[in-house]
């Protein structure tokens, strides 16, 4: 668990993605809301960092929400990227009464599908694709990766996601941790708890990617919108799916400043449903 801001500042929750880099983009907008006065706590989610990985079977969403619930402060808005969001959707369904708001940066809106691929499809892609991912140093890595990252993500945080093998840097991320967190969110997406969601009257706010274009995203946002009626939703056209690091100059102001108008409103006694962070 790290931490940043004043020990006395209301809590925010960040949750990172299932992605390569994982928490490695949290610092710049929990250094941006801790500058806001708040106490930001970012936990590597099982399988990442200091974390160890768990059980096949405890990678579905309402069980790692078990699991980080009783490690997070009394109170606390939560802000989730991903396959952070749909964790955190499921802790804040299972403890409504602790989280103060609730911000799903491009997720939480997809519905689900059909017919999902299974554990050991997803683990066979993950394999195919990490596999390939060994380098036989830090330069050889940096120029594969750094294409497709901003520039504001540090060569230190790129190089954070890898560890060393055999002489070799190979991704930190094990294929088994991706099939069973994406097989995770196949069997508990967070439109299974949109209408405890809605019980609950929490703020909440949803950040939308806008790259690639695609029809279907809009579609569910809509369904969401009615899931849900009164979230916020703000779209950010020129981004892709991490919002917060392709569109941060906007998205991570955005988000704290909502965060800060909650607070406001609470301490004027006046937010919708009681709640606020």
């Amino acid at each position: 668990m790290r931490e940043w801001g004043p020990l006395e500042g209301p809590n925010v929750v960040f949750l990172h993605g299932l992605g390569l880099i994982g928490p490695r983009a949290t610092g710049e907008p929990a250094e941006s809301w801790a500058a806001l006065g708040f106490r930001v706590l970012a936990p590597d989610l099982p399988g990442f960092g200091g974390s160890k990985a768990v059980s096949r079977e405890d990678y579905l969403p309402s069980r790692l929400a078990r699991l980080l619930v009783g490690e997070l402060p009394e109170r606390f808005a939560l802000v989730g990227f991903s396959w952070g969001g749909t964790i955190g959707s499921h802790l804040t369904a299972l403890e409504p009464d602790r989280v103060t708001a609730l911000v799903l940066v491009d997720v939480g809106y997809s519905a689900p599908k059909p017919d999902p691929p299974s554990y050991d499809q997803l683990l066979d892609d993950a394999r195919a694709e990490l596999g390939a991912s060994r380098f036989p140093d830090a330069d050889a890595f940096l120029e594969y990766a750094r294409p497709h990252f901003p520039l504001r993500l540090s060569d230190e945080a790129l190089l954070g996601s890898m560890r060393e093998i055999a002489g070799e840097l190979v991704p930190e991320l094990t294929p088994e941790v991706v099939a069973a967190g994406l097989r995770g969110y196949h069997e508990e997406p967070p439109v299974l708890v949109h209408e405890v969601l809605r019980d609950a009257a929490i703020p909440i706010l949803l950040l939308v990617a806008g790259k690639p274009p695609n029809p279907r995203r809009d579609a569910e946002v809509v369904a969401f919108q009615r899931a849900l009626p009164t979230a916020e939703i703000l779209r950010f056209p020129a981004a892709g799916h991490n919002v917060l690091l392709d569109a941060a100059d906007e998205a991570v102001p955005a988000v704290g400043e909502w965060l800060a108008q909650r607070a406001t409103r609470r301490a004027a006694g006046n937010l919708d449903g009681g709640a606020g962070v």
